[in-house]
C-alpha cells in the first residue's frame, strides 16, 4: 500500500508539473504574438508562470526518485514546448528554427534528468540533507538553458522579422511606436504632424511664430525669428 500510495503521489506531482509547463509555454507563446496593448501584461503573466513552474520543477526533481516516472514526465514537460512553437499563424516555422528548438529542448530534457539524478544522490547519501541548498545548486544549469531558449525564441519571433529572416520595419510599426510621442507633442504644438519633414516644421514655426505654444507655467513661447525686424 505504501508503494502504491507513493507512486500515486509522485504521479500527481508529475501531472501538476506538466500542467504548469503547458500553462507557461502557452503564456510564453501568447507574449511572442506581440499583441498591441497587451505586450507588458503578457510579459508579466509569462514571468509569473515561469517563476511558479521553475520552483515546482526543482522541488519535483528533488523529491521524486522513481526514474521510470521522471523520464516520461520530464519528456512531456520539456517537449510540450514544441506543440506551441513549431507552427506560427498556421504555418510551420523555418527548418533552422525547428532544428534549434529541438536541440535546445533535448538539452533541457537531459539537464532535467541530470538534475534529478544529482538531487536524489545527495538526498540518499548526505548525512544531513538540505533540500534548499541542493535545489540552489541545480538551478543555475536550468536557468542557463532557459535563458538560451528564450533568446532563440525571441530571435525567431522578432516582430520586425519577415518569413525569410530579414528585418523589415513596416509603416504600421513606425506609427504604433511614434503615435504616443506625436500626441504628447501635439499638446504643446498643435500644428505638429508626424509626416512633416524637419525643414517643413522649422519653416512653419518660423512664419507662424507659435502663438499657441505654451511653456512652463503658461509662459508663451516666442518665435524663433523676429519677423518684424527681418522685414
Amino acid at each position: 500500500m505504501e508503494t502504491k500510495s507513493k507512486i500515486a503521489k509522485s504521479s500527481s506531482i508529475s501531472v501538476f508539473c506538466f500542467l504548469l509547463a503547458v500553462i507557461f509555454w502557452y503564456l510564453l507563446r501568447k507574449f511572442f504574438l506581440w499583441q498591441e496593448g497587451r505586450v507588458l501584461l503578457d510579459l508579466i503573466y509569462a514571468f509569473i508562470s515561469f517563476s511558479i513552474f521553475i520552483i515546482f520543477s526543482l522541488v519535483y526533481l528533488a523529491l521524486i526518485d522513481n526514474r521510470k516516472l521522471v523520464l516520461p514526465s520530464s519528456f512531456f514537460i520539456t517537449f510540450s514546448f514544441l506543440f506551441f512553437f513549431l507552427r506560427k499563424e498556421g504555418i510551420w516555422v523555418s527548418k533552422i528554427a525547428i532544428i534549434c528548438y529541438v536541440i535546445l529542448i533535448f538539452i533541457l530534457f537531459i539537464v532535467f534528468n541530470s538534475a534529478n539524478k544529482n538531487l536524489i544522490y545527495e538526498r540518499k547519501n548526505s548525512i544531513v540533507f538540505h533540500p534548499e541548498k541542493s535545489i540552489l545548486k541545480a538551478a543555475p544549469a536550468l536557468m542557463v538553458i532557459f535563458a538560451i531558449l528564450f533568446s532563440v525564441v525571441f530571435y525567431f519571433n522578432f516582430p520586425f522579422m519577415d518569413k525569410d529572416g530579414n528585418i523589415t520595419v513596416k509603416e504600421e510599426h513606425v506609427e504604433k511606436l511614434t503615435k504616443p510621442f506625436g500626441e504628447a507633442i501635439n499638446r504643446y504644438i498643435p500644428i505638429y504632424d508626424l509626416e512633416m519633414s524637419v525643414d517643413e516644421f522649422i519653416v512653419l514655426t518660423t512664419f507662424i511664430g507659435l502663438p499657441f505654444a505654451m511653456g512652463e507655467e503658461e509662459e508663451e513661447l516666442r518665435p524663433l525669428v523676429d519677423m518684424e525686424k527681418q522685414f
